[in-house]
């Protein structure tokens, strides 16, 4: 309710009494030497003024100050925000709201991704075989189960912080191995790192020291102790024998090995292809293999399947006890490795050696003789380090047996510089055997 002219003449009359002078409206206060003068001029606009109302988000003028604007909306969650924009025409301001409306509504759409979908969306990018899928999944089902015990209400994404995934670390993985808590944590890191690639939403597993380094050397393995090794299986176990054989002294990985069947192997060129389940496009290779691995898979041949008998393209190289193959049915790769574990601590009780040990022994051999190059990674199916291995060496490891001439000029290749070499420090280590032991004069 405003006041009369005489109310305000009064008001006026009594603040000049009492030393302060209040303004009347559209007029401003001056004082000059001590004096008040009352000069009449227009006031200066205050405040803010609504220019643009969209469905997402409203932009306000100030009325005072030229080029300022102000953003305001609501993100998904229902939280306000007003932002103000430096902008020197309002289509400028209308660009720079929409970019920050967009930007707010995405982030606080990744953070309301619930922990369970964002291991899933991330998953789908990733390219992993069954077995990866399901070790991923494991770990994914491990986690998720204490974050219910220990914080049942971090349901969202962006409710996980770091010292969240500390916790985890301490209270569940602190026992563990370092590569076992590496791989244990995998799922997590790439889910961060995806989340953060993404949708925006901060990385929260940087540094926390579980990286690819390894902490400990790896266990010494060489060709003359896989020879002696492999005499022992093959007097006890020819199935485990020649699985020692293609590890140890062909350089197989342990799943390589079981996955193995006889319509890969080419025994009279001696020549074994890896294709199918890989761990990657580079472990498919064909490759000669030394003369001590022939032997032992004519061997194995013979005292499986009989000898003169042709086992079936599909049937595996490493069976089981059962005849099987150890990627199907009830038996696993476990149960090889308990198998030749028993093996190991039969023929040395003193060695540390893990089943996928044996596979240390080609590459030791090639690094201490100075003779490994990017032909020995082909061969032992490693991916190319260098860009001059991945553009301009050609993959001689990469040809199938059906392309008859460019497969005799690899696998010279491969014999000349790989096969024979360990052909002959087996050879040479055997023969020193003898002679210390006095089998030979």
């Amino acid at each position: 309710m405003g006041l009369s002219q005489s109310a305000t003449d009064i008001l006026a009359k009594t603040s000049s009494k009492l030393g302060c002078v209040r303004p009347m409206p559209n007029t401003s206060v001056a004082v000059v030497s001590g004096k008040e003068d009352m000069m009449k001029r227009p006031r200066k606009m205050k405040g803010w003024k609504k220019v643009v109302s969209a469905e997402m988000f409203s932009i306000q003028e100030n009325r005072g100050q030229p080029n300022l604007y102000r953003s305001s909306w609501r993100d998904t969650a229902g939280k306000r925000h007003r932002v103000r924009i430096h902008a020197a025409t309002l289509e400028d301001a209308l660009t720079q709201a929409r970019v920050l409306v967009e930007g707010s509504c995405r982030k606080q759409d990744s953070r309301g991704l619930k922990v369970l979908d964002a291991f899933n969306e991330a998953l789908r990018q990733t390219d992993r075989g069954e077995r990866s899928t399901r070790d991923w999944n494991r770990d994914v089902d491990r986690f998720l189960e204490w974050l219910g015990n220990t914080h049942p209400g971090c349901t969202y994404w962006g409710m996980v912080s770091r010292r969240i995934f500390r916790q985890y670390l301490s209270e569940t993985l602190s026992g563990n191995a370092d590569n076992t808590r590496r791989l244990r944590m995998q799922p997590i890191v790439q889910t961060s790192r995806y989340m953060e690639t993404e949708h925006d939403v901060p990385s929260a597993c940087r540094d926390l020291k579980i990286g690819n380094k390894l902490t400990k050397t790896p266990p010494w393995v060489q060709l003359a102790d896989v020879s002696d090794l492999l005499d022992y299986a093959v007097e006890r176990d020819i199935r485990i024998a020649v699985g020692i054989a293609l590890q140890g002294l062909a350089g197989f990985r342990l799943l390589e090995a079981l996955r193995l069947n006889w319509g890969s192997v080419d025994l009279k060129s001696g020549l074994v292809e890896v294709s199918g389940k890989v761990k990657n496009r580079y472990s498919n290779r064909c490759i000669p293999v030394c003369s001590r691995v022939t032997e032992t898979l004519w061997l194995c041949r013979e005292q499986v399947y009989g000898s003169g008998v042709i086992p079936n393209p599909g049937d595996p190289v490493v069976p089981s006890p059962r005849g099987v193959s150890y990627m199907s049915g009830n038996d696993s790769y476990t149960n090889y490795s308990r198998r030749l574990k028993k093996i190991i601590k039969g023929w040395n009780c003193e060695v540390n050696w893990a089943p996928k040990d044996l596979r240390n022994a080609v590459p030791t051999f090639g690094n201490i003789r100075g003779i490994f190059s990017a032909l020995w990674d082909q061969y032992l199916g490693h991916a190319p380090r260098s860009v001059t291995e991945r553009h301009y060496t050609p993959r001689l490891a990469a040809a199938t047996r059906g392309e008859k001439e460019a497969l005799e000029k690899q696998m010279e290749l491969f014999r000349k510089l790989i096969v024979d070499r360990v052909d002959a420090e087996v050879a040479h280590k055997v023969a020193q055997s003898e002679v210390k032991d006095g089998t030979v004069l």
